[in-house]
Parts: structure tokens; C-alpha cells; sequence
């Protein structure tokens, strides 16, 4: 397999490990309030994987 094909792979991965703890919504209507809310999600996320890890 190629690194850009693996690279993919884990990048869909992360992506639905982050959609089945959070949801695939925001619940934001401004558009800065969305960008925070996702950072503040991201961030939560990452802390639940150094934890897992």
C-alpha cells in the first residue's frame, strides 16, 4: 500500500472515531461559534485518545 493510501485510511479513520463520540452536527449557528465549538470538540477528543492510548 502507498503512504498517501494509508495516510487516507487513517485520516477516515479519525474522522469516524470523532463523529461516533461527538455526532456528525454542530449545534452553533454563527459561524465563529461553529469554529469554536469544533476546536473545543477536537480538543476533547484528542484528550480522550492520550488517555486511551
Amino acid at each position: 500500500m502507498e503512504k498517501a493510501q494509508l495516510w487516507e485510511r487513517g485520516f477516515e479513520s479519525a474522522i469516524s472515531s470523532f463523529k461516533r463520540v461527538f455526532g456528525e452536527h454542530l449545534t452553533s449557528v454563527k459561524w465563529r461559534y461553529m469554529v469554536n465549538e469544533l476546536l473545543l470538540k477536537a480538543s476533547v477528543h484528542n484528550m480522550f485518545m492520550s488517555i486511551r492510548a
